[in-house]
Parts: structure tokens; sequence; C-alpha cells
């Protein structure tokens, strides 16, 4: 067992093992007899508890009392005790000692053990858990980061035998409640009622039922609808956009924002296309997340000739794009996943791509394919509105935009777009290696240690924080404002304004790592301002983050703000503006900004130095708002919103019938 920090996934695994051991022993012998049924009391959960149960329970709250006094901080939420503190609310450990506790009372031998551990407050935010056939040994593990296990070897589900048909429905209900499954109960071809619900579902993984359910009185709002069938495996994402994943292709938060939305889709098991402008270096095609993540680099005989970046040769690049990749999308992707009886839903981002989203829909009108595949377009700036054609992206595609503030941009354009957030990676919700973090803010040396990142462009509000950290020099302070911008002109005047106040500005290309950093910023202990010349590696990036004594994302016209996100989900203090920050709350989560005028960063600061709890209560406050915002949450609204573009383009249903899909009464559940 690690003795260096909080447990990992791997360790808490480890746990969830031994505890499950040991409850078998304790429990078998206990099954069917006298002794194991004699009740005691009813439990937090509703239900009575008896001997078999207390004993289940005296075993897991024993072991992870353990871990507690050798200094592991988290809670446990048990069907019985309720909930305890063991030092912190999160990690919350999920316990039932005895899923099918009648069946072990009765002595039928098929009950479970069920652990999870989650680092949120949603069944979403699982990131380890363990089922246990305690009659037989046999376990299902799952990691959020490497899949799921089945008596330790990787979990593959059966294929189904009867299409449109659940061969073998599996039930947890009370008599009365049976009608309620009747609409599943109608298309299975077996039934069975195990009498242990985390079994059965751990057997839904492997393919043994064909469908779970619990029967209930919400029962109805859970009937498959007859809206688009979004199993991944009959759906194909495709997303459209000039920056990607690569650090060529990356310019400001359009990038990471493709790179996090197809991730997740792929991880969610969605084959997911991502066609960009990519590094000329890198292979033109390139499969990741085990083939369903598609890269499909385009125009790179263009940026081979235009080495400075995504936009380098931008013209050249949308006439290209547009030439070649509608019809090449339509022949290798769309028209054989059609052939294949597969929804495809194509995802535009930008105004680079409003063009060839009427083309593709042009082509797939006249190729007989259009009812097959939902299109939507996002704005995620006003950049190049002049540009786009409106008319013919409307009726090509349904339009998006990604916080309220830009809507209502948009409608100075006689635009009414749907609103779905950004999103950010779920493993950048934690914090960043503790001793690193130490490191670098003891290096910074200052009364004032500051960071900002972005493009350099006016309305990023450079020359705002660069005059704020001048006025606390000439108060006295000490500060240090690192920040790394881009390559656009803007970033001259941002130093001469820094040089003109009194700054001593030191640029230097990016640190390697945390220690190297800590370094340069020894090195520069007399410099108020480091510029970081090259890119910052995203590593590095969340460890700046939660060192900073503030991130200064403080744009005057910020679309949505991804810098603001990212840094609470780091555990840092976010200082944004207050134009498309929709998730920014001044005091509870941010400190917001309501003008241009340095002061206001001057005085907003001078709060967190004098007042170091609320520091406290930003960084932890934030870090809940993050957990809102993870691409998972983002992906279930989007999903929403497909149904209702796809009534809007009359998209049909496949000729067949339709499986189970995620509903919507679930999806909003999950919302909320």
């Amino acid at each position: 067992m690690s003795s260096g920090g909080p447990l990992t996934t791997g360790e808490w695994l480890e746990v969830f093992s031994r505890i499950g051991d040991a409850v078998r022993r304790v429990v078998l012998p206990l099954a069917g007899t006298e002794a194991g049924r004699a009740p005691l009391t009813v439990g937090a959960g509703g239900d009575t508890t008896i001997e078999l149960d207390r004993a289940a329970e005296a075993i897991v709250l024993g072991e992870l009392a353990g871990l507690a006094t050798r200094g592991e901080k988290f809670s446990v939420l048990s069907e019985e005790v309720g909930r305890r503190t063991f030092g912190a609310d999160f990690p919350l450990v999920l316990v039932d000692p005895v899923d099918g506790s009648l069946n072990a009372k009765q002595g039928v031998p098929l009950f479970g053990l069920m652990l999870a551990v989650l680092d949120g407050p949603l069944v979403s935010d699982t990131f380890a858990g363990m089922v246990l056939n305690l009659a037989t040994g046999e376990d299902w593990t799952a990691n959020r980061k490497h899949g799921a296990r089945h008596s330790g070897n990787p979990l593959t589900a059966m294929p189904r035998a009867l299409a449109g048909r659940i061969e073998l429905l599996g039930l947890e209900s009370n008599p009365p409640n049976l009608k309620l499954a009747q609409p599943l109960i109608e298309r299975a071809a077996k039934i069975r009622i195990l009498g242990s619900m985390a079994i059965s579902i751990a057997l839904t993984s492997t393919g043994g039922f064909g469908a779970d359910r619990g029967a209930s009185r919400r029962g109805d709002e859970d009937r498959p609808s007859d809206a688009v069938n979004l199993d991944p495996a009959r759906t194909i994402f495709v997303i459209l956009s000039f920056e990607g994943p690569d650090v060529y292709s990356q310019a400001g938060g359009l990038g990471v924002r493709v790179k996090g939305l197809s991730r997740s889709l792929a991880a969610m098991g969605y084959t997911t296309y991502l066609y960009f402008c990519g590094d000329p270096q890198l292979p033109a095609d390139e499969d990741l997340e085990g083939g369903r993540l598609r890269l499909r680099r385009w125009c790179q005989w263009i940026s081979a000739q235009h080495r400075g970046g995504v936009y380098d040769g931008e013209e050249g690049k949308i006439r290209d794009w547009n030439y070649s990749l509608p019809p090449s999308l339509v022949d290798n992707v769309i028209a054989p996943a059609v052939a294949e009886d597969k929804h495809v839903i194509v995802l535009g981002e930008e105004w680079h791509t409003s063009w060839s989203m009427r083309l593709i829909s042009d082509l797939l009108y006249y190729r007989g394919l259009r009812d097959r595949v939902v299109m939507l377009w996002n704005a995620n700036n006003t950049y190049g509105f002049n540009r786009i054609d409106w008319a013919p992206l409307n009726l090509a595609s349904t339009v998006t935009t990604v916080s309220r503030y830009m809507k209502f941009r948009m409608w100075e354009w006689g635009q009414n777009p749907i609103v779905i957030p950004n999103g950010i990676p779920r493993e950048s919700i934690g914090d960043p290696d503790g001793q690193a973090v130490t490191e670098v803010r003891s290096a910074a040396d200052a009364d004032h240690f500051w960071f900002k990142i972005g493009r350099f462009d006016p309305d990023k509000r450079w020359l705002m924080a660069v005059a704020a950290a001048a006025e606390l020099k000439r108060r006295g302070r000490t500060v240090k404002l690192l920040m790394r911008g881009g390559r656009e002109p803007h970033g001259a005047e941002v130093i001469g304004l820094a040089d003109h106040a009194g700054l001593v500005v030191r640029s230097v290309a990016a640190p390697r790592d945390p220690a190297a950093l800590a370094t340069v910023m020894r090195e520069s202990a007399a410099a108020d301002v480091i510029n970081v010349t090259s890119f910052l590696d995203e590593s590095l990036v969340r460890v700046i983050y939660a060192s900073a004594d503030a991130v200064l994302a403080n744009s005057g016209h910020e679309p949505f703000g991804l810098v603001g996100l990212e840094v609470m989900a780091a555990g840092g203090v976010a200082v944004t503006g207050s134009t498309g920050e929709d998730y920014a709350e001044a005091y509870r989560n941010a400190l917001v900004l309501e003008t241009d005028d340095p002061l206001e960063i001057v005085t907003e600061l001078a709060v967190l130095k004098e007042r170091p709890r609320v520091a406290e209560h930003l960084r932890k406050r934030g870090r809940v708002t993050a957990r809102d915002y993870v691409w998972e949450k983002v992906i279930d609204q989007l999903m929403l919103r497909v149904d209702f573009a796809a009534e809007r383009q009359a998209v049909k249903l496949p000729a067949m019938a339709v499986k189970q899909r995620v509903s919507r009464a679930r999806t909003l559940r999950s919302l909320t």
C-alpha cells in the first residue's frame, strides 16, 4: 500500500478486493442460518438490518477505518449505517455490504458485495468500483481510465443472438410494479429475477442479460422512445474544425475544445472522426483510443509551406478544405456508415467550416443520404461572422453556441442559436503534484504571484493585467506575473507597456517541468514579468494554476472562458471577466471583474491576501463547479439537442427495431 499521498485508483481496488475476501469468509457461514437472519434494527436505507448485514458491514467499516488511522481522508455512505466522515467529504466510498440479503437470509446462493469510490457528488463521478458474487467468488471491477474486468480478464460482451429482441431480460421488482416493465417484457424471449441488483447489472455488462431494469412507479419515464438511436454501436460522430490536438493546430480554446470533445466521445464508445488542419510532419490518418478516435489531418500540403501555425496560409486552407473535404467525407465515412444502417452526427466548428457544412448537406441530398445525417454548426466566437452566409448555413444545420453571452451577441446577426456549453476532461479535476506546487510557489518569492495565458489579443485585457502589476509595484509590493501569450502583434504592445511602466521583463523558453520552472523563477528574482515564449505542457500549466495566488482570465469579450474552468479543476483561483463565463459566480467560486480598471484587480486580489479563508473557499467551490462541466455531462446535453436537430432536419431512424437508448428522462436526471 502506498504511503506517499492519497490512494490511487489501483490501490482502492486492492482495498476492495481485500475487503471482499474478508466479507466472504464471514458471510458464507451465516447464509441461510437462524443466526444470520436474526433481525436487529432498521438501516439507513430503510430496510431491516439482519445479523448477516451487520457482520458484513462491520468488516467493511473496520477495514476502511484502518485506512483512516494511516492518514487517508475520505467519507463512507452505506445502506446500513448511512454516512460517516473520515476527515474529508471526498473521495466518497459507497457500500452495499450484502446486496441481495433476502437471498442470503433464505439460503439462496446469489448475493453480492458492492463497493465504489467517487471523487464528486454524482454517480458519474465514480472512478473505481467492484461487485463481488459472495456465493461464488466471481467479481467485476472497473477503473475509470483502464476500463472494466471480469474475474481478472478484460471485460468483453458476448454478441446478441436475437436481432431487435432481448434474449434474456433481468428484472428487480416487487410484484405490484412488474406491470410497469411490460413494454420490455413483451420484447424479451426469457426473464430472470435474481434478487441482487448489483450482480444483475454486472451480468448485463458482460452480455449475459440483454437488459436489466428495476421496475418502479417511475418506470414509464424510461421507455424506449422513437427518437434518434444514439447507441454507440450505431452512431458515428464527425467533428470539423481548423484547430485540433496537434501543437501546430492549437491557437486558442477551440483546439482544446475539440481535443476534449473528440476524446470523450471516443471514450464513451462512439466512433469519432476529427478533421482538422494538422501538423504537416504527422500522418494524414491516425487512429487512437482503440481505433474509436480517428484523426484526419487536412490541408497538410499547404501547412508544409506555412509553418507558422494553423492560421498561417488561412485563405488557401479554406479553399482546399471546401474543395476536397466534403466529397471525401461523404464517400469514405458517411456513405459506408449509412450502408451499415448507422447514423452520422456532423459537428462543424467556427466560421471556417460554415461553407463546407452547406456543401456536405447539398452533396448528401444529391446522394439520397441527407435523412440519415444530423448536422450542427457551433460558434465559439464572433470572429468571421461577416463572412458567413447565414441563410444557407441555417438550412444545412442547427446552429449552436457556447454561452448565453454568445447567444445574445448572435442576436445582433439575426441568429438564435442553441446554447451547449464547453467542457473539460474529467481527468483534469484533481490536485496536481503537491511537492511541485509548493516548489513553484516558493520560487515565485513575491507578495503577489499571478499567471495569465491566452492569445495576445486586446479582448483578453493583457494591458489591464500589466497595469495592475505596475500599480502594485508602485505601492511597494513585490509582484511576479508569469505569462504565456502567442505570436500576435498585440504582444509587442503588452511588453512595451510593461517596460514603460517600470516593470522588469524577462522572456524565456518554456520550461520542461515544474522543477525547471522553479529554477527559472529563482534565476528571475529581479524580474516582475516572466514572458514564456513557447508552448507550455498541459501538466505544467495545471501546476501553475494551483501554485499561483490568482490566474487572470479577465477578458473583456469572452465567449465561454475555458481557462477559468481549467483553473477551477486544478484547484486554483480564477479571476474572470463578466461576459461568457456563465459558470463564474462572484465570491462563490471565482473573482469576477466588472470593469476594465486595473485598480479592480488590485483591490480584488488584496482581499485574497487579507482574508486567506476567502481564497480557500474559492478553490473549494471552484472544484465543485468544474465537476458540473466535465465532457460526459456536456455530451449528455448535446445528445438531447441532437434529438431536436434531428426533428428539424427530418432525420429518420434506421430500418430496424429501436434498441434501448439513454432516455431523455434518465439523461436529465444525470444533469441534476
